[in-house]
């Protein structure tokens, strides 16, 4: 009977794997996804930028789902972009900004030159959702 639950608690945990791993197998060997990064800030746009680590897994399960939610929501008023952190040519982009910690999200407005870095604690949709609508009023601080 043991044995049984451990087979079934194994086989329920893998079962929800394949989805992370399709997403890694497809994504984590690009240099970007979405469009480049040179591509977003030179669009007349803010751009939403992720700098994600393809060697940590499951932050990168977790903030797949909050990316795409992001994208469909927001596609409009904001470009989006999310740079592999472990390709060189990103390491330009990793100099200038200086993530403390990966994943690390940054809101950039080119035509004004500042930017926004977006602490991890508020990397749920209903946060992410109250800030980018706040950007967009102007009313953010």
């Amino acid at each position: 009977m043991k044995k049984i639950i451990i087979l079934l608690t194994i086989s329920i945990f893998f079962a929800q794997f394949p989805k992370t791993y399709a997403f890694s197998s497809k994504h984590l060997d690009k240099e970007y996804m979405e469009i480049s990064f040179e591509q977003a800030i030179n669009n007349n746009k803010p751009t939403i930028l992720v700098f994600v680590s393809p060697k940590d897994i499951n932050t990168i399960a977790k903030i797949y789902p909050l990316g795409k939610f992001i994208y469909n929501e927001y596609k409009e008023d904001f470009n989006f972009t999310i740079l592999n952190s472990d390709k060189q040519i990103n390491n330009i982009w990793l100099r200038k900004f200086l993530p403390e910690k990966l994943p690390s999200m940054y809101i950039i407005d080119a035509e004004e030159n500042y930017y926004i870095h977006i602490d991890e604690k508020y990397y749920k949709k209903r946060l992410i959702k109250r800030i980018l609508d706040n950007y967009k009023k102007g009313t953010l601080i």
